[in-house]
């Protein structure tokens, strides 16, 4: 497949060497920010506060992004979760239109959610882990792909060019297990459990358990197929 120039194995090494143990939050995020820029090759605004990062690109599947960094992520997520939700909640209040998504990470190890909101579309109820990555282990394997998949996916926003794509690529980008695939069924979840009630949509459904109904037999389960 066509990588980004400084996608290999060598440079996610050079990448996760210097990332030990006792390394400080803010190298870390220094580290991760640099390497993305060279990586890929992406232009951003970025900002940072109290261990996170921020990028907004004009327009992107992931809205604003924000990455909260910790030192540990496996002993720390709750922390960055708890953290991601205050900080996106404050963000929802300024920019009520605006799409966010949160990063949890500590430079290796990298958890993206997607907000939950209450009725209100501001507070959030909950986070949904939508996809993680460890790098460490994606060293180990024999392809590259993977990562570049999952960081270019994420970036895609960012990017001046697009990248040639492969079968593989619009697999993973698309396909039911993607990122992709799992944000939009969330949005479309949200809005037929909000409209199911309403008499054309109820009318519909109808038909659609019924059309299941005389393909498979006795009724089945029908709301997430619907």
């Amino acid at each position: 497949m066509n990588q980004a120039p400084g996608l290999s194995h060598q440079a996610l090494q050079e990448y996760l060497a210097p990332i030990t143990d006792d390394l400080p939050v803010e190298d870390r995020q220094r580290l991760f920010t640099a390497w993305i820029r060279r990586t890929f090759h992406v232009d951003f605004t970025e900002s940072s506060l109290n261990n996170q990062v921020y990028l907004s690109p004009v327009d992107n599947l992931f809205g604003t992004i924000l990455f909260e960094f910790r030192s540990n992520l496996a002993q720390e997520h709750e922390s960055a979760q708890l953290k991601l939700v205050e900080r996106i909640s404050g963000l929802k209040r300024s920019s009520p239109e605006a799409f966010f998504t949160g990063v949890a990470t500590d430079g290796v190890h990298f958890r993206l959610y997607a907000p939950i909101y209450l009725e209100d579309g501001i507070s959030i109820q909950s986070l949904h882990l939508v996809s993680e990555i460890n790098l460490s282990e994606a060293q180990e394997a024999t392809s590259i792909d993977l990562p570049y998949f999952w960081f270019e996916l994420l970036l895609s926003g960012f990017f001046k060019q697009t990248t040639p794509v492969s079968p593989e690529m619009i697999s993973f980008n698309l396909g039911v297990p993607s990122t992709c695939f799992r944000l939009i069924r969330l949005q479309l979840d949200k809005l037929f459990y909000a409209a199911k009630d309403v008499p054309a949509v109820k009318l519909r459904f109808e038909e659609w358990t019924r059309c299941l109904t005389l393909t498979y037999g006795p009724p089945v389960s029908a709301e997430q197929l619907f």
